[in-house]
């Protein structure tokens, strides 16, 4: 890209729109994972006995590995959503500046 084209695409009232709409979906993902994360943590720190109970009488599995596979499994699904999000609502938006601008 020129920096002809550059500047009309930062210029456009869509970029600014577009801008927004990624700082709410990172925040809304941030808040998200932070929540899932540091619940594990404090979890960790204040009630630690609960995630070393065995998952039944004899089993050597402990709930807090099935936690800790959970928030993984979270952390996955999350990337995948933010992924179909951007795909569905951010890219069209940033194809639309670049047909306006080009």
């Amino acid at each position: 890209m020129t920096e002809d084209v550059v500047k009309r695409a930062l210029a456009h009232p869509r970029y600014r729109e577009l801008v927004a709409r990624r700082a709410r979906t990172r925040l809304a993902f941030l808040v998200l994972m932070a929540v899932v994360y540091f619940g594990f943590i404090l979890t960790l720190a204040f009630w630690s006995g609960a995630l070393g109970q065995p998952l039944w009488q004899g089993a050597t599995m402990t709930l807090g590995l099935v936690v800790a596979v959970l928030i993984e499994v979270s952390a996955v699904l999350m990337i995948g959503a933010y992924v179909y999000i951007s795909g569905k609502r951010h890219d069209p938006i940033l194809a639309a500046i670049l047909r306006d601008v080009q």
